[in-house]
């Protein structure tokens, strides 16, 4: 993404902006106006830059490759413990006052520095990823901000391919989600505000889908045999099976406008398998994706469509001591973790048999 020419005011005459740091007055409005941009979901689209608060966030930013436009700090000294030697030095460092910056920090205890990057482009990693696994994560109503840096975070350490954060999520570039994703947004390919009728295009032909939900309110469901839809329905449903994906053309049947039978998704059960079995057959070549519902919503209509076009089973985690449910980004971990370790067993398993060289 092309820099805001706004950032490169005073670049042409500052050839190293470490050294040459810019002062602001109080009443500058250099800083309130670039704060507020970067915090404004609008603006922050627009011009295409985020926020960034905290001396290791900020580091950890640089060394995975983001691109940084601007530094605004209350000390010099700060700078000295970041290393700034993988970047290109074209950037600005503004010194403000401790009173101007608290103002507009978010955090209780404040470090002191700000940093505005550039927003990676969709579906990019600014690191270069050195092991990756055929998994996409589906964020479906996914609304608190520590629950998204949190999954977010998850999916980097875990090595998935990439996530999808569906209309309706909070947005990935709040400075809250940055926040709790910890640096992990410039570790992880990630596609934001996904609408469901555009799904099938970012997705494998033959992935295998999980839906990640409380097993509960899944069971027993079924068509009731006096719907005057259920016959319509299921020879639609048995259509759709049949369809070959297609390219990023939008498919109108996800929407509640255009499809009078989504809501029967609802009463069409899902095979459900606990975490331990669900992913025993598993292939190496096998392309997993995984949906992980909001934390008071669950998963919308959409997901069940997906999940059940798609064949795809409901997993659960099997708890104990009367516990009822865990935390989004706790339960999609452990999920995520357990996909990973079948993954490493198989190709653990494959060197095993593998004819060796005489």
């Amino acid at each position: 993404m092309s820099k805001d020419p706004a950032f490169l005011d005073e670049i042409a005459t500052v050839k190293n902006p470490l050294q040459n740091i810019i002062q602001l007055k109080d009443n500058d409005i250099r800083f309130s106006n670039r704060i507020i941009k970067a915090k404004n979901r609008q603006e922050r689209y627009k011009k295409g830059y985020i926020l960034l608060e905290g001396k290791r966030l900020i580091a950890d930013a640089i060394q995975a490759g983001a691109d940084l436009l601007t530094i605004f700090t209350t000390d010099r000294k700060i700078l000295d413990t970041i290393d700034f030697s993988t970047t290109d030095l074209n950037f600005n460092v503004y010194q403000v006052s401790a009173n101007a910056f608290r103002t507009w920090s978010d955090v209780q205890t404040s470090q002191g520095i700000m940093a505005i990057f550039a927003m990676p482009q969709p579906d990019t990693c600014p690191f270069q990823q050195r092991i990756t696994l055929p998994i996409t994560v589906i964020c479906d109503n996914v609304r608190d901000p520590g629950n998204m840096g949190t999954i977010i975070r998850t999916c980097a350490a875990v090595g998935c391919d990439r996530l999808l954060a569906i209309k309706g999520c909070v947005d990935i570039w709040d400075p809250k989600v940055i926040r709790s994703g910890m640096g992990a947004h410039f570790r992880l390919p990630i596609v934001n505000d996904v609408g469901w009728e555009t799904i099938v295009g970012h997705l494998p032909e033959n992935s295998k889908v999980y839906l990640a939900d409380r097993v509960y309110s899944f069971e027993n469901k079924v068509l009731p045999d006096d719907n005057p839809s259920k016959q319509m329905f299921e020879e639609m449903l048995e259509k759709r099976k049949q369809m070959k994906p297609s390219e990023p053309a939008e498919d109108r049947s996800y929407s509640s406008a255009s499809n009078r039978f989504l809501p029967l998704y609802k009463n069409i059960p899902i095979e459900c398998q606990s975490l331990w079995s669900a992913f025993a057959n598993t292939k190496p070549t096998d392309h997993s994706t995984v949906i992980v519902g909001g934390e008071t919503e669950g998963v919308s209509l959409q997901a069940r469509k997906l999940t059940i076009e798609r064949d795809g089973k409901m997993v659960y985690i099997p708890l104990l001591n009367d516990v009822e449910s865990l935390n989004v980004g706790i339960a999609l971990s452990v999920v995520l973790v357990e996909l990973r370790k079948h993954y490493e067993d198989i190709v653990q398993k494959s060197y095993a048999i593998a004819p060796k060289d005489t």
